[in-house]
């Protein structure tokens, strides 16, 4: 009898270990899967205990090339490292979903979402950036098309942002001379544009309310685990998670806090809009959007009664944390190029006073003239790669790919680095070198493939905004100040392999520097 049972056990492990053992047909090339843990043996640490994806992708992408695939715990999960096949896989409708979320119980409502598309958002928050389906397509429908009405991306903001960037100079002034980090007040004047169109107002550098909102959003984008945790794959069920001591190896914590606090922020505004929205007389989005929810009477609506509630709340959130770190990140790491390459500001600083001059703010129409600031700005976002490996996709169908089968329900991660990184087009690309973004007679050659927000139909929506805000502050800050090293003080590295790469961003380092006004003759 023990000996049958023991037999029937064996071959019971058998069958499960060679079941979760085993890949799709045609799956790409890529390290053993094993049960439960899937590929995390793999994994390289980089100086760390916790499995990291990114290192993980660096070195299997030099074993395996271009398309290579693992497992995530039991998530099938293939990479892409190539340019073109990157771009022809994220402009397929099969490729435009979100794969399940890390602590998507976190937020506001977080049952919305699935009550649109339940197949689809089984495990996704309502809001934009991780929706999918009917849900993610109304949502981004909506902001797009309604925030453009506000000026979100046109020209037209160019006035509202000259005055955020001149208020943000006023601050600097301030400080002349003296070391400061720059972080908390770039942050602020960088939100502030799309924040008045958000609600019609505006919100002042000195606000005691942003402080501790602002450190915990700088601790989950320098923090937190990401979209999909490697631990959080492997666990046998998923609302572990929430569990407290996991919580804290899995990282949940940080998106915890930063998102109770922007839903603390934001709620005040909602209620006051609410008690005000005066259809003939719309103030900014959220009126527009209240009068939406209001009008709603289709059941399966995203808008539509409390799903419309929840759904503004984690827009909002979404819009919050979007619309102020990809730009703040690129400013800030932009600045710490010039104080590790002084001659490129020397080079700057030339072609504004130059071209621009000091009787007005540099302009979006200054902006074709400048060529070398234009390099500058490019080799910075190429440079950076801040988002390394994009925002996770995953498929809702199988995807043929150069002889390989890309499975439904696989996690597809399209690794911008390596697009970035790629030495088959940019020449050194360890290498800071803005003049790679220059002809011989010195124009600005701008280059497809600095795809720094991504590719595809999930594209960043605030793309369009955060280049011009980019340019406008940069180039504002630039006209008005020089940035320099604190004596004594050593600056942080600039390199991919020395920064810390948390979740799917590659925030800057925090650093200090000193601030001098220039002098104007």
């Amino acid at each position: 009898m023990l000996l049958v049972l023991f037999i029937t056990f064996l071959a019971l492990f058998v069958h499960f270990w060679r079941r979760s053992s085993c890949k799709p047909p045609n799956f790409p090339p890529g390290p053993p899967r094993y049960p439960i843990v899937g590929s995390a043996p793999f994994m390289k640490p980089n100086n760390s205990s916790k499995p990291s994806i990114f290192w993980a992708i660096c070195k299997f992408a030099r074993e395996y090339g271009s398309i290579f695939g693992f497992y995530l715990g039991q998530y099938k999960t293939v990479v892409l490292t190539d340019y073109e096949d990157i771009k022809e896989v994220l402009n397929k409708d099969e490729a435009s979903h979100r794969p399940p979320i890390t602590g998507h119980k976190l937020r506001p409502g977080w049952e919305s979402a699935a009550d649109v598309d339940p197949e689809l958002n089984k495990h996704q928050p309502p809001g934009v950036i991780f929706s999918n389906g009917k849900f993610w397509k109304e949502q981004r429908r909506y902001i797009l098309r309604n925030l453009r009405d506000f000026g979100f991306g046109k020209a037209s903001m160019e006035e509202t942002l000259h005055e955020e960037v001149q208020k943000l100079i006023d601050h600097l002034n301030q400080y002349n001379g003296q070391a400061l980090n720059l972080n908390r007040a770039t942050n602020v004047s960088i939100l502030n544009a799309l924040w008045n169109i958000l609600v019609g107002e505006k919100l002042e550098l000195g606000d005691p309310r942003l402080a501790e909102l602002l450190q915990v959003v700088d601790d989950l984008v320098r923090l937190g685990g990401g979209p999909v945790s490697p631990i959080a794959a492997i666990l046998p069920h998923k609302d572990m998670v929430y569990w407290p001591l996991i919580k804290d190896v899995v990282g949940i914590k940080y998106p915890e806090k930063a998102i109770n606090a922007m839903r603390d922020f934001i709620l005040p505004y909602v209620k006051a809009h609410k008690a005000s929205v005066d259809a003939d007389n719309v103030r900014d989005f959220m009126d527009l959007f209240l009068l939406e929810i209001q009008k709603s009477t289709d059941p399966t609506s995203s808008f539509y009664g409390k799903n419309g509630d929840n759904a503004l709340i984690n827009d909002m959130i979404d819009l919050f944390i979007a619309g102020m770190e990809t730009t703040t990140s690129s400013l800030l790491w932009s600045i710490l190029y010039l104080l590790h390459f002084p001659e490129c500001q020397a080079k700057i600083h030339e072609e504004i006073d130059r071209l621009v001059g000091y009787d007005h703010l540099p302009s979006l129409s200054d902006q074709a003239d400048l060529h070398y600031t234009n390099a500058f700005l490019s080799e910075s976002l190429r440079f950076t790669s801040f988002a390394p490996m994009a925002i996770f996709h995953y498929t809702s169908k199988d995807i043929p790919l150069k002889g390989y089968t890309i499975p439904k329900n696989s996690i597809l991660i399209s690794s911008l680095y390596h697009v970035l990184y790629d030495a088959t087009h940019f020449e050194e690309p360890e290498v800071f070198n803005p003049s790679r973004f220059l002809d011989s007679n010195g124009k600005f050659m701008p280059d497809e493939r600095v795809v720094a927000f991504g590719i595809g139909k999930r594209i960043c929506l605030g793309k369009s905004l955060a280049e011009k805000e980019y340019f406008l502050f940069f180039a504002g800050l630039m006209q008005h100040f020089c940035v320099k090293k604190v004596p004594g003080v050593e600056l942080p590295s600039i390199g991919v392999e020395d920064t810390l790469i948390s979740g799917f961003l590659r925030a800057a380092p925090l650093f200090e520097t000193i601030i001098e006004a220039r002098r104007m003759e």
